[in-house]
């Protein structure tokens, strides 16, 4: 798991105090239907809601696969790795910030 932080986001991270929904998905540049319906989604809903709430992104990578996000994108997470998971569990009960999870699979 590796989590994106930019030097804003260390020196004061969530500066507008508004609680995260964090979209657990594959996501774009990954070329898949999920993703790009993930962003498609995430897009309306910051149209919509931005002063409700913020949204982050955990990407997820399979089969080797490794991509450059944009800012949205707080953690990745690589699907073939069991102790990813746990690592992501970890980081986001720790994480203050995020109040809901959103996740996409698919089968």
């Amino acid at each position: 798991m590796k989590t994106s932080k930019n030097k804003e986001q260390i020196l004061n991270p969530n500066t507008n105090n508004l609680s995260e929904i964090l979209f657990i998905s594959s996501y774009p540049p990954r070329e898949c239907g999920i993703a790009t319906y993930a962003q498609d989604l995430i897009k309306a809903l910051n149209n919509k809601f931005s002063n409700s709430f913020s949204i982050r992104v955990c990407a997820l990578e399979s089969n080797g696969n490794t991509y450059s996000y944009p800012d949205e994108v707080k953690y990745t997470l690589k699907t073939s790795l069991a102790a990813d998971y746990e690592n992501l569990a970890y980081a986001i009960n720790k994480d203050n910030s995020i109040k809901s999870v959103l996740i996409h699979h698919e089968f």
